[in-house]
């Protein structure tokens, strides 16, 4: 039965393309065990003469049939992670890889936490495909990642200019946004609302969290610049199109109070952020300060006792209760 199968095998494939497959087989066998550690680096170390191995075999298999991709492949990490990588690429090239096969390597690295490897493989991405948005995205997340913001928006802005950058234009300006907001000092306030507001007119997210996203940090810069009546329609948004979300509840209540003036309503929502995060302090906080600016001291009392078993440090709870206990008493 072996002998009728291996017949069968030469007559289907042809000879040269079984014995391709026979030495491939081999040297991505060779391959496994060079890099059977995480790190391809450390394998290449330890492990060279495997590498080399694997590398004289693939290529010996490409010899033998041109059409064999998986060959081409393994040759290709073969030589990536003997540190050739103008040579791996040009065989991935070979293999057929395309922007979207070298992403996908990058995001199971990213996964990992491995944000460098991640980065190698975006950028090979966007060797592959210089003109499309969706490399320099990634490219993008990879520098978010390693905090090197000023290159993550370089790499948005990248994305943005591409042919193809109207497609994820909401997700490329609340990336730009969210750094110039957040991560560059002095911040840009006025800079990031314009990159929010390009944001939600494209809308045209990769992830639909982002959308959320783009409103929740629209009313926040809307609220470091004072203009709190701006700002609080944007976090009823949030609260709308996601009902577990902390800080957009924590916001919503503190601006209800602080702009409408409805301490019940801002009660409500400050409630529901406690019940989201028990264990963060600043919807106890605020609602303590409501429940003094009330009248309701008992109950700021209990709110400011909840603070400190979450921060017993916290000065103005410590404070607040010393002050109570003396008229209480």
């Amino acid at each position: 039965m072996i002998i009728v199968t291996a017949i069968v095998s030469i007559v289907t494939i042809g000879l040269a393309s079984l014995t391709s497959r026979v030495v491939s087989n081999a040297g991505l066998l060779a391959l496994a065990r060079s890099l059977a550690q995480d790190s391809t680096t450390s394998a290449a170390n330890l492990k060279a003469p495997e590498l080399i191995n694997a590398d004289s075999w693939l290529e010996a298999a490409t010899r033998l049939d041109v059409t064999n991709r998986g060959a081409w492949r393994g040759l290709g990490f073969a030589l990536e992670a003997l540190g050739k990588d103008d040579k791996a690429l040009a065989v991935w090239s070979i293999a057929g890889f395309t922007a979207q096969d070298y992403i996908r390597l990058g995001e199971q690295q990213r996964q990992k936490l491995q944000y460098s490897e991640a980065l190698k493989w975006y950028l090979r991405a966007v060797q592959a495909e210089s003109n499309s948005a969706i490399p320099w995205y990634y490219v993008g997340l990879a520098y978010e990642s390693l905090q090197q913001w000023n290159k993550a928006a370089t790499a948005f802005q990248h994305a943005l200019d591409q042919r193809d950058g109207t497609t994820i234009a909401g997700s490329l300006n609340l990336e730009i946004g969210s750094i110039l907001q957040e991560h560059i000092k002095p911040a840009d306030l006025a800079a990031a609302l314009s990159y929010y507001d390009a944001a939600l007119r494209s809308d045209q997210f990769v992830n639909g969290w982002e959308r959320v996203n783009a409103h929740y940090f629209r009313g926040a810069v809307l609220r470091q610049q004072k203009r709190l009546p701006e700002a609080l329609p944007e976090f009823r948004w949030v609260v709308g199109a996601a009902p577990d979300h902390y800080w957009g509840h924590m916001w919503l209540g503190l601006l209800t109070w602080q702009v409408d003036g409805d301490a019940q309503q801002a009660e409500q929502f400050l409630k529901a952020a406690a019940a989201l995060r028990p264990d963060i302090k600043w919807s106890y906080n605020w609602l303590a300060d409501i429940y003094r600016q009330t009248g309701r001291l008992a109950d700021a009392a209990e709110a400011y006792r909840q603070v400190l078993n979450i921060d017993p440090q916290d000065q103005a709870a410590h404070q607040f209760l010393s002050d109570y206990s003396k008229n209480v008493h």
